[in-house]
């Protein structure tokens, strides 16, 4: 409420707007599915979730997870890096063996076009439940809901 802050008046939060999330929070965890099982990976195989840029830097990893934003993991394995964008343009401008070392990546790299993927279409809608259609997949999660209802 405006009282509440330093506004002049109250914040807002619609339909629509909860909508925006689902689609966003939706189209981030399918990206995450999809490539794990592209690659036939559990999350207990996840060492690390980078997030970056502005929307990684002002997210909490902890209501992330819990709508279901990414995979269940462990809040210790989230790591932000900033203006990665930036910062890795810094580096090939200023430096010719990162320069080098970017061939190196860019022979490793593989390309996947998530929206042509079979599994695309049920898993973002899956996922644009609170935190996903299937709750097995988020058993913490689950958990602190059913408490809450």
């Amino acid at each position: 409420w405006k009282k509440d802050t330093d506004l002049i008046r109250d914040i807002i939060f619609t339909q629509e707007d909860i909508r925006e999330i689902q689609k966003a929070k939706a189209a981030i965890h399918t990206g995450a599915a999809l490539l794990m099982d592209l690659l036939e990976c559990k999350k207990e195989d996840i060492d690390h979730v980078y997030l970056a840029g502005a929307f990684g830097c002002y997210i909490n990893p902890k209501s992330a997870c819990l709508i279901g934003m990414y995979p269940e993991i462990s809040q210790e394995k989230i790591k932000f890096i900033g203006n990665a964008a930036g910062t890795g343009a810094q580096f090939m401008l200023l430096s010719e063996d990162q320069r080098n070392f970017s061939k190196i990546i860019q022979k490793k790299v593989k390309y996947y076009e998530l929206a042509t993927h079979p599994k695309f279409q049920e898993e973002f809608i899956n996922s644009t439940l609170f935190p996903h259609k299937d709750l097995n997949r988020f058993p913490q999660s689950a958990t602190i809901l059913k408490m809450h209802l």
